[in-house]
């Protein structure tokens, strides 16, 4: 009566601790879930700034490669004006047409569009954006009237002799706008739009308005600051404020084109996973907490039985993971040579769980252990099963890689003769050894050696600075 009194008091004084836990783990999946919410839509953003770049260097490398074909072979205005008529359709980057006009008050537009008289070529802003520019460079969008569509001039100076020349692609936003519609379908995101470099013009954006006009003359207030940002050269993620909200912003920089992209979520937003899990989270801990009080009630002895095997692995007897790590932690010393650490793997364990039930797959490791700690049984040796079919040998004591091969070769041989019982199901055991004074390091390359036996065909072991001829006696 008094130990179940004692448990119940036990369990009642444990409750805030763990309440305290649970808060505390809210906080941090909190923070792990925004953290994942935000680099999700981060990632997305960085796709398809990847692909706007792409599209770009699309379409400005077909525009080179007929400018350059156009500077090369037609030069006289007649043929020239006939290849243009005879091939400009013939793309699908630049559907819109294409136009050159020169400071001689040359124009020529390949969809036969005929300028008024006081049409001054010189004074247009594709001939004045590129007019020293061997690069296709895109201009500042504007609205086309006619279709009520963005539209962009891509322009570069021309190879002519006689007289400055420029050509032009006039493309629509259509791309970008579906960029946009995509990015905010996806549900994340509560805003993105495309801006130019030079005079912050919006090429696209979410809303759809404010097109070809720049950012500083919007009423939005996340507008506004998104100019002062891009005013500033800045790229990459930042919190403003706007409208109330905080907003965590990501300007990506699409080089070709000279636009960037800018998307943005609101920490609301970030937080809606969170608060959608707190009814999950309240349930879960009441059953726990009303648990924790039955199974402390009922099981007081349970303590006193985990502290008994604390240390140990209850099926083989072996050393634990972490009573293991602390001894191998605690041996490290300066001054002394490297420590070996021997990494055992048992080939085709799953086999004999599969094929013979896990009461025997339990005797089979509870064997295995039993050797290993009858063969490596000295004061200064220590074993381990580190979980599964893994199991671990310390040897604290210096030992070279020659002996330990020696070793090694003769534990492998005895391992052979306890498992041909189950020759049937392949079981074997690989090993890798390696040395090193920390364990973390010890145990990383200790299991890249255990990697490098299992690759080599198993039932064999690798040893750090040690390189056999042959290792034919591994594996016999």
């Amino acid at each position: 009566m008094n130990k179940s009194r004692h448990s119940i008091r036990y369990s009642f004084a444990v409750v805030p601790v763990v309440l305290a836990l649970v808060v505390l783990m809210m906080g941090l999946l909190a923070d792990v879930l925004m953290d994942y919410s935000r680099a999700t839509v981060d990632s997305r953003a960085r796709e398809c700034a990847q692909m706007m770049e792409a599209w770009a260097t699309q379409l400005t490398g077909e525009l080179e490669i007929y400018r350059n074909t156009i500077d090369r072979y037609f030069q006289d205005d007649g043929r020239f004006e006939e290849y243009v008529l005879s091939t400009y359709r013939k793309s699908d980057v630049y559907p819109q047409g294409i136009y050159i006009g020169g400071d001689d008050n040359f124009f020529f537009s390949a969809d036969s569009w005929i300028p008024d008289e006081d049409y001054d070529v010189v004074s247009r802003p594709w001939f004045e954006q590129a007019r020293y520019s061997k690069k296709f460079v895109f201009g500042e969008p504007y609205v086309d009237m006619t279709l009520n569509e963005v539209c962009i001039s891509v322009s570069a100076r021309m190879d002519y002799e006689k007289s400055t020349r420029v050509m032009v692609a006039d493309i629509y936003g259509d791309y970008c706008r579906q960029i946009i519609e995509e990015l905010l379908a996806e549900g994340q995101l509560d805003g993105a739009l495309i801006a130019t470099g030079g005079e912050q013009c919006i090429v696209a954006s979410g809303d759809g308005t404010n097109l070809g006009t720049p950012l500083s003359e919007s009423e939005s207030a996340i507008h506004q600051q998104v100019c002062q940002l891009l005013s500033q050269g800045l790229t990459g993620e930042h919190k403003v404020k706007a409208d109330g909200e905080v907003w965590n912003l990501d300007i990506l920089y699409i080089d070709t084109a000279n636009w960037y992209l800018v998307t943005g979520i609101t920490d609301h937003s970030l937080q809606k996973p969170v608060w959608q899990m707190l009814p999950a989270v309240i349930l879960t801990t009441v059953l726990a907490v009303i648990l924790l009080v039955i199974f402390a009630a009922r099981y007081s002895r349970t303590a006193l039985d985990t502290e008994l095997h604390a240390n140990t692995d209850r099926l083989t007897g072996a050393l634990n993971r972490e009573t293991f790590q602390s001894v191998v932690a605690e041996s490290y010393s300066a001054s002394k040579p490297p420590r070996m650490l021997i990494l055992f793997d048992l080939d085709h364990f799953k086999s004999i769980n599969d094929n013979l039930g896990h009461p025997e797959g339990d005797k089979v490791l509870a064997d295995f252990a039993k050797l290993l700690m009858e063969f490596f049984d000295r004061n200064t040796n220590y074993v381990a099963r580190l979980g599964g079919d893994e199991f671990a040998v310390y040897i604290e004591s210096e030992i070279a890689p020659e002996a330990a091969a020696g070793m090694l070769d003769r534990f492998m041989k005895r391992a052979r003769e306890q498992f041909e019982p189950y020759r049937s199901c392949g079981l074997s055991t690989s090993a890798g050894a390696a040395y090193g004074r920390d364990y973390e390091d010890l145990y990383k390359k200790a299991d890249s050696y255990l990697y490098q036996a299992k690759q080599a065909g198993r039932n064999r072991y690798c040893i750090e600075g040690y390189t056999p001829e042959a290792q034919s006696n591994s594996s016999e």
